[in-house]
């Protein structure tokens, strides 16, 4: 199992994700508006999905958590509607901010 440290992340941590998720968007030539571009609530929904897997499978390596959780999570694109209603995802509001989970 991988050290403690491998896997400690803060709001920094969380902070530049937001950020290269933006400039990934912006070299796709997505802007972030209140209707496109980027989402906080799924990016959030996202980090704590992924913590939740990394709490649960202790995986042995920085390698394996990547691809035990590609494989766990990303066959599932359905995953966030489990958690989520549409009207949540069509929202100005859950781009903008956190929206817990409603479903």
């Amino acid at each position: 199992m991988c050290s403690a440290k491998l896997w400690q992340e803060d709001a920094a941590t969380v902070n530049e994700i937001r950020q290269a998720i933006k400039r990934y968007n912006a070299s796709q030539g997505i802007a972030t508006t209140p209707t496109s571009g980027y989402h906080e609530t799924l990016t959030l929904f996202w980090v704590e999905t992924v913590r939740g897997y990394l709490r649960e499978a202790s995986p042995e390596s920085r390698l394996a958590a990547v691809c035990g959780a590609i494989k766990t999570l990303g066959l599932d694109s359905g995953l966030p509607r489990k958690r989520y209603t549409f009207d949540v995802f069509t929202s100005t509001e859950a781009r903008a901010r956190w929206i817990p989970p409603d479903a």
